[in-house]
């Protein structure tokens, strides 16, 4: 038996919880609970944090002699573009360079290409079949 779908009753609890700035009817309700249990007003959204998610990379290729790790893409689709910066980002020393497919365009709306990405986020890069074999370059 499919369960039940709920949905909510009153789409004007919505638009005044947007209209205030708030993502929902129950933000607004713990928002008026804890400025009065505190007896002061909270801020709503107005911290960041960062955080790390736990995840593994797994380079295409290692040359166990020179240390350097090379990454072969075909599509550079924004989640594999996120997940080398991160690695980038927290493996500062790791050399790892790109080789790619084609150097197309980012995205349809994008004048960036993939090499001109790699270049700006300080990858070696080469586009097959050239490669990029000296430190930085092709």
């Amino acid at each position: 038996m499919p369960k039940p779908r709920y949905r909510s009753k009153s789409k004007r609890t919505r638009t005044a919880a947007r209209a205030a700035g708030r993502r929902s009817k129950f933000e607004m309700q713990v928002e008026e609970a804890l400025n009065a249990a505190l007896g002061r007003v909270v801020e709503y959204e107005t911290t960041r944090l960062e955080y790390v998610k736990p995840a593994r990379y797994v380079p295409d290729f290692r040359d166990v002699v020179g240390k350097v790790f090379y990454e072969a893409k075909g599509r550079f689709l924004p989640a594999d573009r996120a997940k080398l910066l991160a690695v980038k980002r927290q493996h500062p020393a790791v050399d790892l360079r790109l080789v790619f497919m084609r150097n197309n365009k980012l995205s349809k709306d994008s004048e960036t290409t993939y090499m001109e990405w790699a270049e700006k986020h300080g990858f070696p890069a080469a586009v097959y079949p050239d490669l990029p074999l000296g430190k930085g370059k092709t």
